[in-house]
C-alpha cells in the first residue's frame, strides 16, 4: 500500500482446546498505517492554469529500498481536460503507462509531462501517480502514490483583435487602412 496509507489486515482462527469436542472460532482485525515505502514519488505541478495553457508535471522516483525491485511502472490518470502532448521518457503502454524496469538500491529517475489543460474558472484538476508492480493475481500493486490538483483560473491577460473600416468577415484587401 501506499505511503500515509491505511490498510486492515483480519485474522481467523479455528481450534479445540485438548480433550474437548468443541470447536471454538476467533478473529479479529488491526488498522494499521503505512508509514514507510520502498519508493520515492514526488510530484511537481502546476497550482493554477487557465483554459488552454500549457502544463508540465515534472515527476521524482526512486528506490528506497536495499534491494532492488523489479518490473516497476508509473501510471498517470488524468483530469479531464488535459490532453497530452508529449512526455520524456515517452510512455510505454497507451498514454499514461511507463515502465521502469528494475530499479537498483536508491536508483531513481525523473519523468516529465508536458500537456495542455482546459477547463472552467475554479474547476479543479485531479492528476493521480502511481508507482508500483504488477502483482501476481495481475492487478497493480501500488507502492506509493501522488495526487496534485491543479486550479483553473481566468487568464490574466486576454488580446481580441478585430477588424473594422472596409473589412468584410474579417478579410481586407491588400494595402488597405485598417483602425
Amino acid at each position: 500500500a501506499p505511503k500515509d496509507y491505511q490498510v486492515y489486515l483480519r485474522a481467523s482462527m479455528d481450534y479445540s482446546v485438548s480433550g474437548r469436542l468443541e470447536k471454538l472460532h476467533s478473529s479479529g482485525q488491526l488498522g494499521v498505517n503505512i508509514d514507510n515505502s520502498p519508493l520515492l514519488l514526488d510530484v511537481v505541478a502546476p497550482r493554477e492554469a487557465a483554459d488552454g495553457d500549457s502544463v508540465e508535471y515534472v515527476i521524482d522516483y526512486k528506490n528506497l529500498d536495499v534491494r532492488s525491485l523489479e518490473d516497476v511502472q508509473l501510471r498517470a490518470e488524468f483530469p479531464q481536460g488535459f490532453q497530452l502532448v508529449s512526455s520524456n521518457p515517452n510512455t510505454s503502454e497507451g498514454d499514461n503507462v511507463w515502465y521502469m524496469g528494475t530499479l537498483e538500491a536508491n536508483q531513481g529517475g525523473k519523468v516529465r509531462i508536458q500537456g495542455k489543460l482546459s477547463g472552467s474558472p475554479d474547476d479543479g484538476k485531479t492528476f493521480k501517480l502511481s508507482l508500483g508492480k504488477m502483482g501476481d493475481d495481475g492487478n497493480f500493486v501500488v507502492y506509493n502514490q501522488r495526487v496534485v490538483n491543479t486550479r483553473m483560473v481566468v487568464a490574466a491577460l486576454s488580446i481580441k483583435q478585430s477588424l473594422v473600416n472596409g473589412a468584410e468577415n474579417g478579410i481586407t484587401k491588400a494595402g488597405a487602412n485598417l483602425s
